[in-house]
């Protein structure tokens, strides 16, 4: 067990990319979402 934790197979390696990719972009897309969101609370629309 301690081999496939210090070595893992290209499934493993290319998952855990697709997961980080995944994280990364709703992390980023909540950010976009939040600075829209308060920047449209300044702007005065009448």
């Amino acid at each position: 067990m301690t081999e496939s934790l210090t070595n893992p197979t290209p499934e493993i390696i290319q998952r855990r990319e697709r997961v980080f990719l995944v994280l990364a972009g709703l992390f980023l897309g909540t950010l976009a979402m939040l600075n829209i969101l308060g920047i449209s609370r300044l702007i005065q629309w009448r």
